[in-house]
Order: C-alpha cells, then sequence, then structure tokens
C-alpha cells in the first residue's frame, strides 16, 4: 500500500487510511472541522471551505506552503473571504497550492519533511 494516495471518499496519509476530509499541520493529520464552515453550506450546496476554518488552521502556525486540495474532482467551494485570505497569504510569501485532492496529495509527498506546511484536504467531489 503506497503511504500516500487517495480516492472517492477517502485518503491515506503516512499509511492511515481517513474516510473523512483531514487537515494537515506539520506532518499531523486530523479531522477537517467543518462545522467552522457549516453555517454557509445552504448557499452552495455543500460545505465550502471558509475563512474562520483556514484561520482556525493557520492559527499559531509559521505557515510557508498552504496546500488545498478540492476534491477528486476539484469541486470543493471556498468563499470569498477563504479566497481573500488565501490571496493575502501569497503576498505575504506563503506558497499557496490549489489542486484536485490526487494533484495535491502529490505536492504534499514531495514537501512532507519541510516545516510551516498546512494541507486541507477534501476526498469526495
Amino acid at each position: 500500500m503506497s503511504e500516500y494516495r487517495t480516492g472517492f471518499g477517502y485518503v491515506v496519509f503516512k499509511g492511515t487510511r481517513y474516510d473523512h476530509d483531514i487537515v494537515v499541520i506539520n506532518g499531523v493529520a486530523a479531522k477537517r472541522r467543518k462545522e467552522l464552515s457549516s453555517k454557509y453550506r445552504a448557499a452552495y450546496g455543500h460545505t465550502p471551505l471558509s475563512a474562520e476554518e483556514l484561520r482556525e488552521y493557520l492559527s499559531g502556525v509559521e505557515v510557508k506552503v498552504l496546500i488545498i486540495g478540492t476534491g477528486q474532482y476539484g469541486a470543493l467551494p471556498m468563499t470569498p473571504e477563504a479566497r481573500q485570505l488565501v490571496e493575502d497569504l501569497k503576498r505575504k510569501g506563503v506558497k499557496v497550492i490549489k489542486a484536485t485532492t490526487p494533484e495535491a496529495l502529490k505536492h504534499y509527498a514531495s514537501l512532507e519533511s519541510e516545516e510551516g506546511v498546512v494541507a486541507v484536504l477534501h476526498v469526495t467531489c
């Protein structure tokens, strides 16, 4: 089994399978806190990635790289405020990689030994 792989509804991260979205902060995976974005679900028909949720993950982290895995088909929506936060991070010198989750996972694997890497990985759509 590959240490990193994904398919619709799951991600394998460092050899452990997760059947839900995850966030990775400095190499440690945890369940994505979608409840921080759930109030926007009705407007998007899907729980988007919100600025509130992103701020939670970035709080207290010296982020150098932010990877956003937008799902197997790239359909994860982001609120306008989240997109603005990402643009602000880019202006501050943070490298931002936004890609389908399979591609995002490849990027993560190439950066896993670096400090300051945060990844949000959506496992469906």
